[in-house]
């Protein structure tokens, strides 16, 4: 599937994404062990491979658009020292997601020493969240068993869903887990019960579990319970009781509606895309602060884009249109091709979360539609409305 775009964009965006692709390649560091690439700052505070800001993002990126990885890249990444000492367990900054990473990259021996080592971590099961927690490590065992058909994996994945529904606050609004830090209630995709509820359905139809589906629905109702309707429609703030409300990926509008469309497409129940839809029209924005996937535009692009896959509708391709046009203008012209900022607008950025591999990885999937790389680990749900069976 390839999907039809203005022949003018069409051309910028293949160009920008070759130039973002030199920019890359040319800014590799292979002789520091700090960081592979320039960017986020968090990089720093992490690990230099994670999902987030580290290598692998990057990585993912030049080999989803067909560029080979160079060998002091790929040398780099099998040098790196990996541990439970130094690394977390989780997805996006953690072993988990560095797993499924390298696994896509065909790195396989790296991948499966990353998520092994995850198993082992003394940190496991300290949150719930898809971004930090058990949701997003038991969303990366389940790619790998799909992988691998390995039990260990999949029991692996079972085990964190079981103590998903075993660990849950309940209330009269739905399922919810206690924050990592003990302070703020958070909502949305990245760090609140939507996330947490996408990997229980998952998991609820890898195994045939109705309790780990039923679950899963009351996660999303909690999340879905807490919204706000405003002068342009529903949206949500980053944590219970926030003042200000956000349209992002992480936090915010469009991850909720994308796990939605995501229930949606693993039930069959079209509430779940009436909802979704209804989100997309409060999040149909082409300007942002930011660029970046979490927080900023190319969150809402890959929202759009999902709608438009699962639907259909020519509305959410234009509006992807659009998007991709105001992403255009975040380039930075650089000797060595296109350069983006990260999060703050202050630094160039080649990371996942934030700067040139997120934007670049939408892009790409804008011309060429596929499974979103962040979310759709696994191939038990099929985005196309075709593989639902579709109840009132």
């Amino acid at each position: 599937m390839r999907i039809v775009i203005p022949s003018e964009l069409e051309e910028e965006v293949r160009q920008t994404l070759n130039g973002m692709a030199d920019y890359v390649e040319a800014t590799s560091a292979p002789e520091r062990t700090d960081r592979l690439w320039p960017a986020c700052f968090e990089v720093f505070g992490t690990n230099p491979m994670s999902l987030a800001h580290g290598a692998v993002g990057p990585a993912l990126f030049l080999h989803r658009i067909g560029r080979g990885l160079a060998a002091s890249t790929i040398d780099w990444i099998e040098r790196q020292p990996l541990s439970t000492a130094a690394y977390a367990p989780g997805y996006w900054i953690g072993l988990a997601g560095i797993g499924y990473g390298l696994s896509e990259l065909g790195m396989t021996t790296k991948a499966e020493e990353a998520i092994s080592l995850s198993y082992s971590s003394p940190l496991r099961r300290s949150e719930a969240s898809m971004f930090h927690g058990e949701a997003g490590w038991g969303m990366s065992s389940l790619h790998f068993f799909e992988r691998t058909q390995r039990q260990e994996y999949l029991d692996g994945a079972v085990g964190a869903a079981q103590w998903l529904v075993d660990t849950a606050i309940r209330d009269e609004r739905g399922l919810t887990w206690a924050a990592g830090s003990g302070e703020e209630s958070p909502l949305g995709f990245a760090f609140g019960a939507s996330g947490v509820g996408l990997f229980l359905m998952l998991a609820g139809r890898a195994v045939g579990e109705d309790r780990f589906i039923e679950s899963a629905m009351e996660a999303f109702e909690f999340d879905f319970a807490h919204r706000q309707d405003g002068p342009h429609g529903w949206t949500w703030p980053a944590y219970i009781g926030g003042e200000t409300v956000l349209p992002y990926w992480g936090s915010g509008a469009a991850g909720i509606g994308g796990v939605a469309l995501r229930m949606f497409a693993g039930l069959g129940d079209r509430r779940y895309l009436r909802i979704a839809e209804t989100i997309a029209e409060a999040t149909a924005l082409i300007w942002t602060i930011q660029p970046g996937l979490v927080s900023g535009l190319t969150g809402i692009g890959e929202y759009m884009l999902d709608c438009f896959i699962a639907t259909g509708k020519e509305e959410y391709l234009e509006r992807c249109a659009n998007i991709a046009r105001t992403l255009l203008l975040y380039r930075i012209p650089r000797p060595e091709g296109f350069a983006y900022p990260d999060r703050w607008l202050a630094r160039i950025s080649n990371d996942v979360v934030a700067g040139a591999a997120g934007v670049g990885l939408f892009l790409r999937r804008m011309r060429q539609p596929t499974a979103n790389p962040f979310i759709d680990l696994v191939g038990t749900v099929e985005m196309l409305p075709s593989s639902a069976t579709v109840t009132s």
